[in-house]
């Protein structure tokens, strides 16, 4: 099955100025589908490529303004020709965009059209050449990503909800001065968002946040109203970066004698913590609401001190391909750091081991939460980084 079309992305970028980011796309992929008409499974491979070109657009400008109406209809010609008017300035053409995006996902289906749940869960890998033009300059990304997806849909209600990592590389080649720059990260986002939220559901995606993450000190905000007060439009977004400083000193530590053996200690006491009083606040082995007995209790720390131990070995290996791929390949290191994400990922107690160390390295964490009856609030949290991240 091959699709397409042009995209758009608007972002704005001043009280009168936005930027226009317009793609022309064919995406191809090829699945295997299993059930009924009511519920299907799907394992696809994706390729997705785009090529196409970015605009500054000065509003305040007639002719401008209107060239963006048009552009925004699916005619491009005012803008285009007004960006190649040296003598004119409300439409200029700042950065000319190449992306291809492949990978392979899983779905799961249930309902019909407008009236649904599905589920994806996928590894992708992402390459972008994007030309700066008025710096001279072309920025070549390459990611490795990694998303699991809830969507619902009703005939006129939607929500969604996201958790995903994304890593790689970025080479900046500076024409103008002859210099060539690299940088890597990697950043950890949870997104939620649901066009005619309760109280109660907002409050349920900040406690998810912390259930996921173990940052209950980071991501905690007050929700108004009671649990079944309508909010309309609501969301709550967290990203947690590790900056290329702190995937350095892992990938160091990773070949060092002790290798992450400090890491799993760390996630092993943050496990004893959450099982201290025999509470289990987000259900990870009790039924929701209950408390746990001894054998419970014992039980329940095997389990997860079993999944510590596998989350580590998976991330050691994944830290060990980007050590070999950082100087010389970006798609492998692409791939080795996708991995890093979804295993780092595995278990709250992992995610914050690896977030709580990472604090001397220059780890930040961005928490917000909004809505159209929720008043916006943002939390950021930016560690320097210290001389001990070595």
């Amino acid at each position: 099955m091959v699709t397409g079309g042009w995209r758009y992305l608007v972002q704005k970028v001043g009280c009168d100025t936005v930027e226009l980011r317009v793609m022309k796309s064919k995406i191809k992929s090829g699945g295997v589908y299993v059930g009924t008409v009511f519920s299907h499974v799907s394992a696809n491979k994706l390729e997705d490529s785009a090529t196409g070109f970015t605009y500054r657009i000065y509003l305040g400008d007639a002719s401008a303004a209107f060239a963006y109406e048009e552009a925004m209809n699916g005619d491009l010609q005012q803008l285009q020709k007004l960006a190649a008017d040296p003598l004119d300035s409300s439409v200029q053409k700042i950065q000319n965009n190449e992306i291809r995006v492949s990978g392979k996902n899983k779905k799961f289906q249930f309902g019909v059209p407008f009236l649904f749940n599905r589920s994806e869960t996928g590894r992708y890998l992402e390459l972008t050449n994007t030309d700066l033009l008025e710096e001279d300059a072309r920025q070549e990304s390459t990611y490795g990503i990694y998303v699991k997806e809830k969507t619902a849909r009703t005939i006129t209600k939607h929500k969604k909800r996201t958790q995903l990592f994304y890593g790689g590389v970025a080479t900046l080649q500076d024409r103008f001065r002859g210099t060539t720059t690299q940088d890597y990260s990697g950043t950890f986002q949870y997104a939620y968002e649901n066009d005619w939220a309760k109280s109660w559901k907002l409050r349920s995606a900040i406690s998810e946040v912390a259930e996921l993450t173990g940052l209950e000190a980071y991501t905690y905000a007050q929700v108004p109203g009671s649990n079944q007060t309508d909010l309309e439009y609501a969301e709550v977004k967290t990203d947690v970066q590790f900056p290329k400083a702190y995937l350095d000193k892992l990938m160091k530590v990773n070949r060092s004698r002790s290798g992450l053996g400090t890491l799993r200690k760390t996630a092993l006491v943050e496990l004893d913590k959450y099982l201290s009083d025999g509470k289990d606040p987000y259900s990870l082995c009790a039924k929701e609401g209950s408390s746990m007995d001894s054998s419970e209790k014992a039980r329940c720390k095997s389990a997860y001190t079993r999944k510590i131990k596998k989350s580590f070995d998976s991330i050691a290996s994944a830290l060990h391909n980007m050590a070999d791929a950082v100087a010389k390949d970006k798609k492998a290191f692409a791939k080795a750091i996708a991995s890093f994400g979804e295993h780092t990922w595995d278990n709250r107690f992992t995610f914050k081991a690896m977030v709580n160390q990472g604090q001397e390295c220059g780890v930040s964490i961005a928490h917000n939460v909004g809505g159209k009856r929720v008043t916006f609030m943002k939390k950021l949290f930016e560690f320097p980084v210290k001389a001990s991240c070595k």
